[in-house]
């Protein structure tokens, strides 16, 4: 097989996986829509799961969740864990300050999945993230800030590798055009949820952050559109996000 290529049923089955953990119980219908393929083959793939004990069929219904199992996916790996807790006072004192939800996320996969966020602590927003949710890598304020700023050999797989069915080419443009602006600037921008009326109901504003020079997470604070205007938050919020990324940073080197 040629280098690089991923597995066709393999990624298929993650897929399924994380769709039917994120929205905690799927109907075979409901799979099927998700991950994009034919009923017969989200029924294949959704009886293997449950064949290697990662779901189960939930008593006298036919829809399908997770089990406890997929919890040792993540055995061994704390790193999360470490950098969520010594961020979380800054992102706190930053939803404080604007009152907008801050979030930490990093990248796995073509994914970017929240580590922490502050969204239960304010009422200013569309959406609360959990940890463990994930959005698409493609067109998002963290998912630029992490192809700014991390390493050559990482972009070149990003770039290269799998597109999302969610995803389009404007990534694609942004990362020929705008890798250098987001790196001199420090902060990458996005506005998502489109609406009937063709403006934007969030926007977003990430920030690198690094533990010895080495990109470990991104802290985005999201805010409504109709609220301000990018030039205007990016005034408001963009220093201060910049300055608490940097201490956190610090923090994690010398941990």
């Amino acid at each position: 097989m040629e280098k690089g290529v991923p597995v066709r049923a393999i990624s298929r089955g993650f897929a399924a996986l994380e769709a039917i953990n994120l929205r905690k119980s799927m109907t075979m219908t409901e799979v099927s829509k998700a991950i994009n393929v034919p009923y017969p083959t989200a029924c294949r793939i959704v009886q293997t799961l449950v064949h290697e004990g990662f779901v189960e069929q939930e008593p006298n219904r036919k829809r399908y969740r997770t089990t406890v199992l997929v919890r040792s996916l993540s055995n061994g790996y704390r790193r999360e864990d470490e950098v969520a807790g010594r961020a979380r006072g800054h992102m706190e004192a930053l939803t404080e300050e604007f009152s907008w939800p801050v979030s930490l996320l990093t990248r796995v996969g073509s994914r970017m999945v929240v580590i922490d966020s502050t969204h239960c602590l304010t009422s200013s927003t569309f959406i609360n993230y959990h940890p463990g949710d994930s959005i698409p890598f493609y067109e998002t304020a963290s998912g630029k800030v992490w192809l700014a700023f991390c390493s050559d050999q990482e972009r070149g797989i990003l770039l290269n590798g799998p597109v999302e069915p969610d995803s389009s080419t404007n990534f694609f443009r942004f990362a020929d055009k705008e890798v250098e602006a987001v790196r001199e600037n420090g902060y990458a921008l996005h506005s998502r949820c489109e609406v009937a009326n063709g403006s934007f109901r969030s926007t977003t504003i990430a920030v690198p952050v690094f533990r010895d020079e080495q990109l470990v997470t991104a802290l985005a604070l999201t805010f409504f559109s109709a609220a301000l205007r990018r030039h205007d938050a990016v005034e408001q919020f963009s220093g201060e996000l910049i300055r608490n990324a940097e201490l956190i940073s610090s923090i994690l080197s010398q941990s």
